[in-house]
């Protein structure tokens, strides 16, 4: 560490725990100033220092593991200084293991081979276990105190990091004012529809590299969940659609559509949520619970049906099990 006396402090709050600096390890690093070094002992030290405030981080930590979530727990904290001594979560990121599962499948299927998964953790384990987190942490009062995430603060964050940041590093110059004028516009009207929508908790940062698997827990528990300090109240649609719409992490439309139809099921609030691209609508079971019926709208198109387990596993549009359905319109209780 460059700062001495930095160092000297964290070593006295890392020996009143029973830890020391000198068998950590440094962990990858977020967009902040913070730093994350591995203890021995099952423990990582969070090195947040001021400017940077812990206590959003806290006030999160405290309200997710009390809804029974895997976040982080806190063994040790200063405030002042900025230190924080959590639980070990892992190195099991869903982002490397959904990687790693849409490879093994790719692979089988060049192949031409059947057989078990050969990874423990398959796309639909872990997905299940992200969309029953997030359900309940959208179903939960949320902490007092979070600030507003809504189209006005999503605006002039992406204002921001494009025009203040990206273009200056980019162009060498300022960004025309015609430029800004036009994002901000096309932002606007994007981003309106959603200030009359519900509102609740959001993590902010619900993707696959926020979230590690837990094998050894149940349920909702087996997805770790880190990365929250930046929590607020805005649109359930947000945690939603960044787990699956993220640019960084290849999603096959299967595992998408499979996760949405598992969040529309037990939020029973989907048609309120996708809006402006698919809508997922109309869930229905068979009369002995063996199969699953749903419609799925790009747009304003009409919906196409898919049928699927009652796990919601295996779906698949109703025309590809038998085309000469493609062109007739057919209800769902027809099908039921």
């Amino acid at each position: 560490m460059s700062d001495p006396v930095r160092a000297r402090l964290i070593e006295r709050f890392l020996a009143a725990s029973g830890f020391a600096l000198r068998d950590a390890t440094p962990l990858a690093q977020d967009a902040s100033f913070r730093r994350y070094l591995r203890l021995k002992g099952g423990a990582v030290l969070m090195d947040a220092p001021p400017p940077e405030d812990i206590r959003p981080f806290l006030r999160v930590a405290a309200h997710l593991t009390g809804l029974g979530l895997s976040a982080p727990r806190i063994l040790a904290t200063d405030e002042t200084h900025g230190l924080i001594i959590e639980e070990d979560l892992g190195d099991a990121l869903f982002s490397t293991l959904l990687t790693e599962t849409l490879l093994t499948e790719t692979l089988l299927t060049e192949n031409s081979l059947t057989g078990a998964n050969l990874t423990e953790a398959t796309a639909d384990s872990l997905l299940d276990a992200a969309i029953d987190a997030l359900i309940v942490l959208q179903r939960a009062a949320p902490p007092p105190g979070l600030p507003v995430w809504g189209g006005t603060e999503m605006t002039q964050t992406a204002l921001g990091t494009l025009f203040d940041w990206w273009w200056p590093a980019t162009h060498g110059a300022p960004a025309p004012d015609a430029a800004r004028a036009a994002v901000t516009a096309g932002l606007s009207a994007m981003l309106t529809p959603l200030q009359a929508g519900p509102r609740g908790f959001v993590h902010r940062d619900f993707f696959a590299g926020n979230l590690l698997w837990l094998p050894d827990r149940s349920g909702p528990r087996r997805a770790g969940l880190i990365d929250f300090q930046g929590a607020a109240i805005g649109h359930p649609a947000y945690d939603l659609v960044s787990l699956l719409q993220d640019a960084r992490q290849d999603m096959p439309a299967a595992w998408e559509e499979r996760a949405i139809a598992r969040y529309d099921r037990q939020s029973k609030q989907q048609n309120e949520l996708i809006k402006d691209s698919r809508l997922y609508s109309g869930l229905r079971l068979s009369k002995d619970g063996s199969t699953a019926v749903l419609g799925i709208a790009t747009g304003n198109h009409v919906p196409d049906l898919y049928v699927a387990d009652a796990a919601l596993g295996a779906l698949r549009r109703v025309v590809e099990s038998n085309p000469q359905l493609a062109q007739k319109p057919i209800a769902k209780t027809e099908l039921i």
